[in-house]
Order: structure tokens, then C-alpha cells, then sequence
């Protein structure tokens, strides 16, 4: 009798078990159904009964087609947003690629904004600049400057775009590395430093026609005035550029912390120029391009001043 009673519960138990189950798997089945209702294009789901197997497979399935649909709406809105047609037979990885190359070509208005405060224009780059809004925008970004005391520092080394901005012609990277410091002679570097300065408005400090005229622009610094941009001795470890990878590599400006001023590469990457036609600011036996690569960062006082 108890064994017999004991087989009625058993075979109770598994019909309430397998009951609860059905209808769990009913509910799945319904909830996949209605969500694939909900999608703007739904997929295709046979009808009838699901294998709780296939219930996992056209979850995923829902899942991804909700996904791309929302990647396909941001694209379309970041589309519009840069003035670009999308074709609707390219494929969402098109659309990725048509839209990352619209945003590496497009002007970072908060910068542009910014420089055009100051009016800075270039009379020395190719006709085709207009052509060329990304070398455009990457040599504005290289020209922002910095407060350091009584003094406005330039925040980079000068890179391959900004001196193609001044004219330069050797500019090696440009393509390849646009935001790459520039390797620049001693005279070089005053000439564009007058560029940039007539580009801005601002009284030359080398080849100024009046010369007993205090020149207001951009200029070499002094060993001084670049042991003060640089801050403490006990900053240098924190934001040199690490050694060995640009014995391999073309390496951006700005690609390691900078100091407490916000200036970048001081120490390390390249030696800088000087006022008196030395070179300062290599990491000594950790910096590779000691003797080799000399760039330059412009300066410029708050009030006039002689170079």
C-alpha cells in the first residue's frame, strides 16, 4: 500500500512538473514572439512549437537584428549630422567605415572656435587646403597654446601639419603621422616662428623690418624660460616619453600625460630649440634622439618683449 501510495505522489509530482515547465515554455515562447513583433523589420519564426533549443536561437537571433537596427539609427543620425547619403544596400560595416572617416575629416568646432578668435590664417599652404579639412584641423589643434606664469607656451612640439600650416617643406610624416613632432633647423624654426606670428597679427621677433620695435610674438625661449614651462625636475619622470617604442614607430605628440601646465613632451621625444641656437629638454642617456632630432616649441610673453 505504500509503495503504491509512494508512486501516485512520484507520478503527481512529475505531472505538476512538467505542467509548470509546459507553461514556462509557452511564456518563452510568447515573450520571443512579441519581441520579434516589436522589431521594425521582424524575423522570420516558424510557427507552432519551439524546441526550447530553438527558442535560444531566435532569442539571440531578435537580440542581434534589435542591435543592428539601433547601430543602423545612430549611423543614420551621425549621417545626417555630417551631411553624408548612406546607401542602403552597403552593409552596417560601410556605413562604420563612411562615418569614422567623416568624423577623422570633420573640424572640432570647440578648437576651431577658439583659434579663430585670433585670427589665424596661413597664406603659405597648398591651394588645395580647403580639400583637406583633417590635415586642417590636426595643425589648429597643434597651435594651441597655454598660460605658464607671464608667458603663452605652445601646449605641443610644432608637428608635421602645423609647419605644412606655416609652409614648412619637410614634412616627412605628414600623411602618416600628421600630429608627429617635426625635425627643424635652428633657422628654420625662426622663420616659422615669424609665420605664425604675421598668421596671428602679431609684431615679428626675427625678421622685423623695425627692428628697434619690441616684437609681441612667437619666438625660441629662453634656457630660462623653458626650465619654467617645464616645472620642477622631480615632474620630468612623470611625463617623459617611454624609451624603445620610437625606435620603431612614429610616436604623436601628446600621446603621454603631460606636465602640470598641460604642456606635452617637454622633456623627451624631441630636443627643443633655443634662443641662443642650443638644444634643451632630451632625457640624456634615455633619450634615443639626442643628437639626432632637434624639433621646436614657440613661446611668446604676455607683454612685448625682445627676443
Amino acid at each position: 500500500m505504500n509503495n503504491r501510495w509512494q508512486q501516485m505522489v512520484m507520478i503527481a509530482t512529475s505531472s505538476i512538473i512538467i505542467v509548470l515547465l509546459s507553461y514556462d515554455h509557452l511564456q518563452q515562447q510568447k515573450k520571443l514572439r512579441k519581441e520579434n513583433a516589436m522589431l521594425l523589420v521582424p524575423i522570420e519564426i516558424p510557427d507552432g512549437f519551439l524546441w526550447p533549443k530553438e527558442i535560444l536561437q531566435y532569442q539571440k537571433k531578435v537580440l542581434n537584428h534589435r542591435q543592428n537596427a539601433y547601430e543602423h539609427s545612430v549611423l543614420i543620425e551621425k549621417s545626417r549630422a555630417y551631411g553624408l547619403e548612406l546607401d542602403p544596400k552597403e552593409s552596417i560595416n560601410d556605413w562604420r567605415e563612411r562615418i569614422q572617416e567623416a568624423e577623422k575629416n570633420s573640424l572640432i568646432l570647440d578648437v576651431q572656435s577658439s583659434l579663430s578668435k585670433k585670427m589665424i590664417q596661413s597664406s603659405y599652404v597648398p591651394s588645395t587646403l580647403q580639400e583637406r579639412p583633417r590635415m586642417w584641423n590636426l595643425a589648429l589643434i597643434g597651435l594651441q597654446e597655454v598660460e605658464v606664469e607671464d608667458m603663452y607656451v605652445m601646449k605641443y612640439e610644432l608637428t608635421q601639419a602645423s609647419s605644412w600650416f606655416l609652409g614648412h617643406s619637410n614634412t616627412p610624416l605628414l600623411e602618416e603621422c600628421p600630429f608627429c613632432s617635426v625635425e627643424i633647423s635652428y633657422d628654420d624654426s625662426r622663420t616659422l616662428a615669424d609665420r605664425l606670428s604675421q598668421s596671428m597679427g602679431l609684431k615679428l621677433c626675427y625678421h622685423n623690418t623695425a627692428s628697434n620695435d619690441p616684437c609681441n610674438g612667437w619666438r625660441l625661449p629662453s634656457i630660462e624660460e623653458w626650465k619654467k614651462a617645464r616645472g620642477p625636475v622631480s615632474q620630468k619622470w612623470e611625463y617623459m616619453i617611454a624609451t624603445g617604442l620610437e625606435n620603431k614607430i612614429p610616436i604623436a605628440t601628446g600621446m603621454y600625460a603631460p606636465n602640470m601646465y598641460e604642456i606635452h613632451d617637454i622633456v623627451g621625444l624631441f630636443s627643443e630649440w633655443t634662443q641662443k641656437g642650443t638644444s634643451i629638454g632630451s632625457t640624456f642617456e634615455h633619450d634615443i634622439h639626442q643628437e639626432a632630432r632637434i624639433g621646436v616649441r614657440f613661446y611668446r610673453a604676455q607683454n612685448t618683449g625682445s627676443p
